[in-house]
């Protein structure tokens, strides 16, 4: 196993248990609230500045940047529905920077130096804050561009100090490494430092892909002598979320009568009935099979062919209009809703006609 593998072992074994708390925070969290594993490779620098006299020249010419690792957990919250998101993450962040120089013969001959080399190594639980905007890419919403950004903190966990060299007396390389002390006094780290970090990138389905910078905010390193010391990273990383933001299908409820109102609010769960009347039929109050929404005599019985009133008597004589051969004229049932009737016409009906058929006096 070479020592990169080891390295990031070592960082996945330390930060175990932040994953563990961090997964069981969210257990029970709504399912619009998504969880990630995230983790990324990169460059880091140290800005620093000081008033040493030819400092930038016998000493800054020389930094180089320093390969870290990022690896962590990652929060999904949405903010509203406009494609924002609040994305705080819990990370472990390596930080620092290289120092490499290699002398000419003749500074190898004055400083007894031929190389050195000099590698800060820190490590940070870094979690940041950031406000995330989603540009979609698809119709589902599931493939997207985004940009996001916010504060960190970083709480020091781990650091130490390599140092290489060759000389030219030995012709022997020399390796030491040291722990960094971590206080308030001269040559001392900060156990927290502040800064700003953005990303921005694609997602794809379940899957982030990014690019990332940030920078501290604040001096990380109380130095012997005046100045300022400031992280500086940039790099690329990949991320899985864990969990899915499709809301959870409800379980479908019971529906008997198969009207479209679940039985719980359904007043007739037997019976296809509609939301107006409560999951019920529409009621027929005088029960003659034409419900009240199409009757136009609901508490009488009626016929479908009258709007559910009873047949018409247009001349008022009891006999409705269906049965009646004279509609407009007053009569009797016995004559099919006509008036008695007068054959010789002298204005005596033929019942009190003694001479139905001659015309006679009205006796």
């Amino acid at each position: 196993m070479n020592s990169g593998t080891k390295e990031l072992t070592a960082v996945i074994k330390k930060m175990a248990p932040f994953f563990v708390i961090a997964i069981a925070c969210c257990t029970g969290i709504q399912a619009q609230v998504r969880l990630g594993l995230l983790g990324g490779v990169h460059s880091s620098n140290v800005l620093e500045t000081n008033h040493i006299p030819g400092w930038d020249t016998a000493t800054k010419k020389y930094e180089r940047s320093h390969a870290g690792v990022q690896v962590g957990v990652i929060l999904e919250i949405p903010i509203g529905k406009k494609g924002f998101f609040f994305q705080p993450a819990l990370t472990y962040t390596s930080k620092g920077r290289q120092y490499a120089r290699t002398n000419d013969s003749i500074t190898s001959l004055l400083t007894d130096t031929i190389y050195s080399k000099q590698s800060l190594n820190l490590g940070y639980i870094e979690v940041p804050f950031n406000i995330t905007y989603k540009i979609p890419l698809t119709a589902n919403h599931r493939n997207s561009l985004f940009v996001s950004a916010g504060p960190y903190i970083d709480l020091f966990y781990n650091g130490k100090i390599t140092q290489e060299s060759l000389t030219q007396s030995r012709k022997k390389l020399s390796n030491e490494s040291n722990p960094v002390t971590v206080g308030k006094g001269p040559d001392t780290y900060k156990t927290a430092d502040l800064g700003l970090n953005g990303r921005v990138g694609f997602e794809l389905g379940n899957v982030m892909l990014s690019a990332y910078v940030s920078r501290g905010l604040t001096s990380f390193y109380n130095a012997p002598y005046q100045g300022t010391f400031h992280h500086q990273l940039a790099g690329v990383s990949i991320g899985i979320w864990l969990s899915s933001t499709n809301k959870p299908v409800s379980p479908a409820k019971r529906d008997t009568d198969k009207d479209g109102i679940p039985d719980d609010y359904d007043m007739c769960p037997l019976k296809p009935g509609t939301a107006k009347w409560y999951g019920c039929p529409v009621p027929d109050t005088d029960h003659d099979g034409i419900d009240d929404e199409h009757d136009s005599c609901r508490v009488i019985p009626g016929l479908a062919r009258y709007n559910g009133c009873p047949i018409p008597d247009s001349d008022g004589d009891g006999v409705n209009d269906e049965e009646d051969k004279c509609p407009h004229q007053t009569g009797l049932a016995r004559y099919n809703g006509c008036p008695i009737p007068d054959r010789d016409g002298d204005g005596v009906n033929d019942e009190e006609d003694n001479c139905p058929d001659s015309v006679g006096p009205n006796r």
